[in-house]
C-alpha cells in the first residue's frame, strides 16, 4: 500500500471499496455499488465513523439511487430492504442530538442520515418505470412509521435552522411517500396496518396528518383497498370524531363503496359528520344517504340542516343539497319534518336550484300523521304569495297527483284548492287534468281500484255461496236474499262484458251456444257463437234470476231444456264431461272472476262482436253501431283511430324499450303506481277503451320513469349537477303494494295486467357512451332524455285522445 493510500480517510476508503465513491461509481456505472449496498448501510450505523462521514455515506447511497440505471439498481436495492428500513428505524428512534449546531445539521446531524436513506427509497418508489418497487417498499415503510409514531418531529421554524425534530419529520414524510406510483396502485396491495398507522399520525395539530390522509386515499385505490377501508369503516369515524379532518376526504371519496356496504355505520355517525366535516365533503355523503334509503337518520337534525341554509354557513351553491337531504328525511320520517314546513318551503323556494326538491319535501311529508297535512301539501307551493318559481307548478302538481291515492274517496279535501289548480290548466294540462278527473270521479286508477274491489267482492260472494249452498235451489234462494248485490254485479260487469238476452243450445256434439245480444236502442240483435258454454252458463244463471235472459234449444236439437233456472242445469248436464264438476258444485260459485270475464271478452273480440256493438254509458247498456247518430259515428271513428295509434305506439315503444335496456323491478312497481295519473277515462268504460287508455298511460309513465333515470345519469356524468332545463315530466313514487293498488300483482289474465310481464331486469346503460369523455357523455345522455320526454308527451296525448274522443 502506498503512502498516498494510507493517507486516505477511512470513510473515503470504504466508499471507494464499495463503489459508492464518485469516481468509482462513474468507472463501472454503479455495478460494484449495487453489490455493496448492505455494507454501506451498515456503515451508516457504525458509531466509529463520525456523524459527518455517516451523512456523507447516506448521501452517496442517495446519489446511487438517483443516478444508476434501473436494471443495475432496482433488484439489489429491493434485496437490501431488510437492512435499509431497519437502519432508518434505528436512527429515527435515537435521542435528539441537540449538541449539533442547527446551522450544521444538514451535514452533521444524525437524523439527516435517516432523511437521506428515506428520500432515496421514496424517490424510486414513485418513479415511473420502477415496476413493483413501490409495492414492495410500501409495507416496510409503513412498519417503520408505525414503530416511530411517538418520536418527536415538527415543522421547520422560519429564520431558524433545522434540528433533529425537523429532519426526523422530513424522514417520516419521505416514508409516507414510499408507496406505489398512482398508475400502479390497482395491482398493489395496501399494508394491513396502514389505516391504523394513519390514525397514529392524524389529528388536530399533527404536521403529518395530511400525509396520513393522502395515504388513505392511496389505500382506497389499491388492490383490496375498498375492502380494507370497509373493514375499518367504524374506526375511520372514530378518527373523525377525535378531530382527524383528513379522514373526511377519504370518507367523501369512498362514500359510494363504503356506504353501500356499511350504511348502518354512516347512519350512526350523522352527528359526527355534521360536527367534524366541512359541508364540502359531507354534502355528497348526505345526498347519497338521503337517496339510498337512510333519510330517517337525519330526522333528529332537521333544525340543524335548516339553520345551515338560513345562516349561510355553507359554500355557495351547495345549500340546495340540504333540501335533497330534507327530502330524504321526510321520506324516512315525515313526522319529523312536517312541523318545520313553514320554515323549509319559503327558504327552499328562494334558494337557487331548490324549488323542485322543496316540492318533493312537501310531497314526502304527505304521509305525516298530523291532522290537516293535505291542506299544507297543496297550499304551500302554489298558493303562498311569491312562492311560485318556474319549475314549481310541474313538481307541485305532480306531487298532488301522487298524494291523491291517500285521499281515497274523500274528494272534498280537494275542493278548497280546485280554483288554484285550474289556474294552471292551460300551462300544465298533463298534471291538472288527472286532478280534475279524480275530483269528478273519472280517474282510470279509480276504475282500476273499483274493478279490483269488485273482484274481491266476487270472491267473497262465491265463498259465501259455496259455504252455504248445497244445490241449485239453495243458490237461488240466497240470490233472492242478495238480489241487490246481484244487480250491482251485473250493472258493473256489463260495462266490459255484454249480457246476452237469449242463449240457444246448438248441438250436443259441438257443445256450442248461440248468444243473442239486444240493442238497447232498437231491439235489434247481434248473434255470436261460443264454445265457452260453461262460463256463459254462470252469466245466464244470474240473468235468468233477474229475468233478463231466456235459454232454449235450437230447432232439431234433442236436448231437453227445462224452464226457468233449470234451463242452465239442463245445458250444463247435457254438455259436461266425465271429469267436470257436478252442477250443484259448479253453480255454488255463480259469479265470474275477473279472469273468467276476460276470457269471455277475448272470445267476443275474436268473434268480431265489438265491430258490431259498443257500450253506451248514458244507457248503461250495449247498442248496435247502426243505431248511432252521425256525430256519434264521427266521435267513435276518432276514438277508434286514437286507439289504433295508441296500440301501435305502445307496441313500438315496448319493442324499442326506449334504448335503455330492461326495467328494474322496483321501477316497474313505481310505473304501475303512477299509471293512473297519466291518463283518465271519461264517458265510455267499455273493455276496449279501458284497456287502450291504460296501456297508453302505462307506457307514458314508463317513458317518464326512464327519462328521470337518464336525467340522473346525465347529472352523474356532470359530477352531480342536474341540467336545469331537463325535468322529468312525471314524478313517480314507488308505493308499497296493497290489494287495491295498481302496483299490486294482478292475477293472470286480469283486466289491467302489466305490459312488462312477470320478468324484470336491471336497468342498464348499455354500450352507449363507452369511450366518450365526460362532456360528450353528458351531451349524449341529455339528447336521450330529450327524446324520451318527447315520447312521453306523445303517449300522454294519445291517452288523452282516447279519453276525450
Amino acid at each position: 500500500m502506498s503512502d498516498d493510500e494510507e493517507e486516505l480517510d477511512r470513510a473515503e476508503q470504504l466508499m471507494k471499496e464499495t463503489g459508492f465513491e464518485w469516481d468509482a461509481f462513474q468507472e463501472d456505472e454503479g455495478k460494484l455499488a449495487a453489490q455493496s449496498i448492505p455494507k454501506l448501510i451498515a456503515a451508516t450505523l457504525d458509531t466509529t465513523f463520525s456523524v459527518k462521514d455517516r451523512v456523507t455515506m447516506a448521501g452517496a447511497f442517495e446519489t446511487f439511487c438517483s443516478m444508476a440505471e434501473m436494471e443495475v439498481k432496482l433488484q439489489p436495492i429491493k434485496n437490501a430492504f431488510g437492512v435499509i428500513f431497519p437502519a432508518i428505524e434505528q436512527i429515527l428512534l435515537l435521542p435528539d442530538d441537540n449538541d449539533c449546531p442547527k446551522d450544521d445539521y444538514d451535514d452533521e446531524g444524525l437524523q439527516t442520515v435517516a432523511c437521506k436513506l428515506a428520500n432515496a427509497a421514496s424517490s424510486l418508489a414513485g418513479f415511473p418505470g420502477s415496476g413493483d418497487f413501490g409495492a414492495q417498499a410500501w409495507g416496510p415503510a409503513v412498519a417503520v412509521l408505525s414503530k416511530c409514531s411517538k418520536v418527536s418531529y415538527k415543522d421547520p421554524t422560519p429564520m431558524r435552522g433545522d434540528g433533529p425534530a425537523v429532519k426526523r419529520k422530513d424522514a417520516l414524510q419521505y416514508l409516507w411517500r414510499t408507496a406505489p406510483a398512482y398508475q400502479d396502485l390497482s395491482s398493489a396491495t395496501a399494508p394491513q396496518d396502514l389505516l391504523s398507522t394513519c390514525q397514529l399520525y392524524s389529528g388536530e395539530g399533527k404536521c403529518l396528518s395530511s400525509e396520513a390522509g393522502n395515504a388513505m386515499q392511496f389505500a382506497a385505490q389499491s388492490k383490496g383497498g375498498a375492502a380494507l377501508l370497509g373493514d375499518n369503516c367504524g374506526s375511520l369515524f372514530e378518527a373523525l370524531a377525535n378531530g382527524d379532518k383528513t379522514v373526511a376526504q377519504t370518507l367523501a371519496g369512498q362514500a359510494s363503496e363504503l356506504y353501500g356496504k356499511h350504511p348502518e355505520v354512516f347512519e350512526a355517525n350523522v352527528e359526527v359528520m355534521l360536527d367534524k366535516m366541512d359541508f364540502m365533503f359531507s354534502a355528497g355523503i348526505f345526498a347519497q344517504m338521503s337517496m339510498g334509503g337512510s333519510g330517517r337518520a337525519f330526522a333528529p337534525f332537521v333544525l340543524r340542516l335548516i339553520k345551515l341554509v338560513e345562516e349561510g354557513t355553507i359554500q355557495h351553491g351547495m345549500d340546495s343539497i340540504v333540501f335533497t337531504v330534507l327530502s330524504g328525511a321526510a321520506k324516512g320520517d315525515p313526522d319529523a319534518v312536517y312541523p318545520h314546513l313553514e320554515r323549509i318551503v319559503p327558504l327552499g323556494l328562494k334558494t337557487a336550484n331548490s324549488d323542485m326538491m322543496t316540492c318533493q319535501v312537501i310531497q314526502n311529508c304527505a304521509l305525516a300523521t298530523h291532522q290537516g297535512w293535505f291542506d299544507k301539501v297543496l297550499s304551500m307551493p302554489l298558493e303562498g304569495p311569491g312562492c311560485v318559481g318556474p319549475h314549481v307548478p310541474t313538481s307541485a302538481l305532480a306531487g298532488v297527483n301522487t298524494c291523491l291515492a291517500l285521499v281515497g274517496s274523500d274528494t272534498a279535501v280537494l275542493e278548497p284548492h280546485m280554483k288554484t289548480f285550474l289556474q294552471f290548466k292551460t300551462s300544465h294540462a298533463p298534471q291538472v287534468d288527472p286532478i280534475v278527473d279524480w275530483y269528478e270521479g273519472r280517474s282510470l286508477k279509480k276504475l282500476d281500484d273499483r274493478m279490483e274491489a269488485l273482484e274481491l267482492k266476487v270472491a267473497a260472494m262465491n265463498d259465501e255461496f259455496a259455504a252455504t249452498c248445497q244445490n241449485m235451489d239453495d243458490v237461488s234462494k240466497l240470490m233472492d236474499e242478495k238480489i241487490a248485490d246481484l244487480k250491482d254485479f251485473v250493472g258493473e260487469i256489463v260495462k266490459k262484458l255484454p249480457q246476452p238476452c237469449r242463449m240457444v243450445v246448438v248441438g250436443g256434439v259441438r257443445k256450442t251456444l248461440l248468444l243473442h245480444f239486444a240493442c238497447a236502442r232498437t231491439g235489434a240483435t247481434v248473434t255470436t257463437e261460443t264454445k265457452d258454454w260453461n262460463q256463459w252458463c254462470k252469466v245466464g244463471f244470474g240473468l235468468l234470476k233477474l229475468g233478463k235472459c231466456a235459454v232454449e234449444a235450437a230447432a232439431g236439437n234433442p236436448m231437453a231444456v227445462a224452464g226457468g233456472l233449470g234451463a242452465i242445469k239442463s245445458v250444463y248436464d247435457g254438455y259436461k264431461a266425465k271429469d267436470d264438476k257436478d252442477f250443484n258444485t259448479f253453480i255454488s260459485q255463480p259469479f265470474l272472476t275477473s279472469e273468467e270475464s276476460d276470457k269471455l271478452i277475448n272470445q267476443l273480440r275474436s268473434g268480431k262482436f265489438f265491430e258490431k256493438m259498443e257500450y253506451d254509458a248514458q244507457l248503461g247498456d250495449w247498442v248496435c253501431l247502426g243505431s248511432l247518430e252521425a256525430d256519434e259515428v264521427a266521435k267513435r271513428d276518432a276514438k277508434k283511430q286514437a286507439v289504433s295509434e295508441t296500440k301501435q305506439n305502445v307496441t313500438q315503444q315496448k319493442g324499442k324499450n326506449f334504448g335503455l335496456g330492461g326495467f328494474d323491478k322496483g321501477m316497474v312497481g313505481g310505473v304501475l303506481a303512477a299509471a293512473g295519473d297519466a291518463s283518465v277515462m271519461s264517458g265510455g268504460e267499455g273493455a276496449e277503451e279501458l284497456e287502450m287508455a291504460h296501456d297508453a298511460s302505462e307506457m307514458a309513465s314508463a317513458a317518464s320513469g326512464v327519462a328521470a333515470i337518464a336525467t340522473k345519469e346525465a347529472a352523474a356524468a356532470r359530477g352531480g349537477k342536474t341540467p336545469a332545463t331537463k325535468q322529468p315530466l312525471t314524478q313517480i313514487k314507488k308505493a308499497p303494494a296493497s290489494p287495491t293498488s295498481p302496483s299490486s300483482p294482478k292475477k293472470k289474465g286480469g283486466m289491467f295486467g302489466s305490459l312488462f310481464g312477470s320478468s324484470s331486469k336491471k336497468l342498464k346503460g348499455g354500450a352507449a357512451g363507452v369511450g366518450l369523455d365526460a362532456g360528450e357523455r353528458v351531451l349524449e345522455l341529455e339528447q336521450r332524455v330529450a327524446l324520451l320526454e318527447e315520447q312521453v308527451q306523445k303517449l300522454l296525448q294519445a291517452a288523452e285522445t282516447v279519453k276525450t274522443a
